[in-house]
């Protein structure tokens, strides 16, 4: 996904602005403003075409048109950086009001109306991408893990970067969860891989009724899904959560199986702040889990590490 920010302030002056070049901008975008929520207090008529009414949009959260399939870390950490005096300039895919999801380049700017007041907008303007375009995104993209409908390990990457970035600007902890099916090459083996992908999808349907983990759940490949969990004081009991769903047997016709997971854990910023490293170490303590097996998970730390290079000795 491309997107930047500058690390210099590049704000609005609406005092400044003419009111031919603001009537251009109106022409050109769709225009709409923030508050310091992220919520709509401001749109322009083709902003309102493309999405809702004037009323139906105030203090509407911006990020409720967003396209479920990116995450709402990435809009939310391009508003905070606007909201503290930077620009951000990437593409967003959002979904209008007759239901249909298109991608747009977005330009989020601060907005200073006089220079005696503080930062606490920010104006938005959208251009949308061309029919053609949207479909390369697509297919560029690939967001969904194809069996699961999950989002995939390009999804992971982008929302673990904007939580690593909203995490060191607001000094908050967060944790990566490393799951892997301990029985699935067996029941693949034995069932067939029709099976095997059933078996992914009832996982996968059942991981998303946890509605405390359902928008931060990913599939990176195989028998392998990755949480993030922010809340990291209840991080014991989204374990909790997760291994329950493999207590309950899964039948399919006249096949019954059952199933456990391993699970790794790493923490920002006690591990690392950088999200590969983050993705290392959580998928090292899962393999520990899994050799181990006393417990389902264990959390990375020294003691892991040095038993995984007395390994590699």
């Amino acid at each position: 996904m491309h997107q930047k920010h500058s690390g210099n302030a590049l704000t609005v002056d609406f005092s400044s602005l003419s009111e031919s070049v603001y009537e251009l901008l109106e022409d050109v975008f769709m225009l709409t403003i923030l508050d310091f929520e992220g919520k709509i207090i401001k749109a322009n008529e083709r902003f309102q075409e493309r999405f809702a009414s004037s009323s139906e949009l105030y203090m509407r959260d911006f990020k409720s048109f967003q396209d479920k399939r990116q995450s709402t870390a990435f809009i939310q950490n391009a508003i905070d950086i606007a909201m503290n005096g930077e620009r951000w300039k990437g593409e967003l895919c959002l979904v209008s009001k007759n239901s249909v999801s298109n991608w747009f380049t977005c330009l989020f700017v601060p907005i200073v109306r006089n220079e005696h007041e503080h930062q606490n907008e920010v104006v938005c303007l959208l251009l949308e991408i061309s029919e053609k375009g949207s479909l390369e995104h697509w297919q560029q993209l690939a967001t969904c893990h194809e069996i699961t409908g999950l989002p995939n390990r390009r999804m992971l990457q982008q929302e673990l970067d904007a939580l690593s970035e909203r995490a060191i600007r607001t000094d908050n902890r967060f944790a990566v969860l490393f799951m892997d099916i301990n029985q699935f090459k067996l029941i693949n083996d034995t069932f067939g891989h029709s099976v095997g992908d059933w078996f992914l999808k009832e996982i996968a349907d059942r991981l998303q009724k946890l509605t405390t983990l359902s928008n931060r759940i990913f599939h990176v490949g195989g028998d392998e899904f990755i949480f993030l969990i922010e809340e990291i004081d209840h991080i014991e009991s989204n374990i909790a959560e997760i291994i329950e769903v493999f207590d309950g047997p899964f039948t399919l016709d006249s096949i019954y199986f059952e199933a456990s997971v391993s699970i790794g854990i790493s923490i920002f910023p006690d591990h690392s702040i950088h999200p590969k490293r983050l993705i290392e170490y959580a998928d090292t303590a899962m393999f520990e889990a899994k050799l181990d097996r006393r417990l389902p998970y264990k959390i990375f730390g020294n003691e892991i590490l040095q038993q995984k290079r007395g390994r590699n000795k």
